[in-house]
């Protein structure tokens, strides 16, 4: 019987720098322009004064919002399972190049970046969208550094950044939890 093989060393020096660059140039992307405000707009029907897909359409909120989350939920039990089974069965599954512990690094990244940006949304103060002025709501609209001015400022705390759909979080992760 061979010897298993070792694993190779995880290679965060390679890939970090290059996603805190991706990160930094997403900041600046939106920080510096109204893209965000040209997608928003193209998502909300001002005639209306609603959303193209709001909380009353079923079909948009399975494609958008509880499709995904099961389908994220399901990939992480399935990572998970990955993780638990022998070298063998991998193998027979057509995973074998894949290590155990690439499985459980993916299993803990899918677990820690929801509550990651849980605990970003508590810290940034930006509202969601529905909650613009902009869009009929009763807050202005403010980038993710200025401060409201005093005169303007709202009486609670916005909590849509960053947002649930970018970190395959469609939930809301709060610790400790809401009363």
């Amino acid at each position: 019987m061979t010897p298993p093989a070792l694993s190779p060393p995880l290679r965060i020096d390679r890939t970090l720098p290059w996603a805190l660059a991706g990160l930094a140039l997403a900041l600046a992307l939106f920080e510096l322009t109204d893209i965000d405000l040209r997608v928003q707009d193209t998502l909300f029907d001002a005639a209306r004064g609603a959303w193209r897909v709001d909380e009353d359409d079923r079909l948009g909120r399975t494609l958008f919002y509880s499709g995904p989350k099961i389908l994220l939920i399901g990939f992480g039990l399935a990572v998970i399972a990955m993780a638990c089974v022998s070298e063998r069965r991998r193998d027979e599954l057509g995973f074998g190049q894949v290590h155990r512990r690439d499985f459980w690094v993916l299993a803990l990244t899918l677990a820690t970046t929801p509550a990651l940006v849980g605990g970003l949304k508590d810290a940034t103060n930006v509202f969601c969208p529905r909650d613009l002025q902009r869009y009929g709501g009763a807050v202005p609209y403010m980038k993710l550094f200025p401060l409201f001015p005093a005169s303007d400022r709202p009486a609670r705390r916005g909590y849509c950044f960053p947002a649930g759909h970018a970190s395959g979080a469609a939930w809301r992760w709060r610790w400790p939890p809401a009363a």
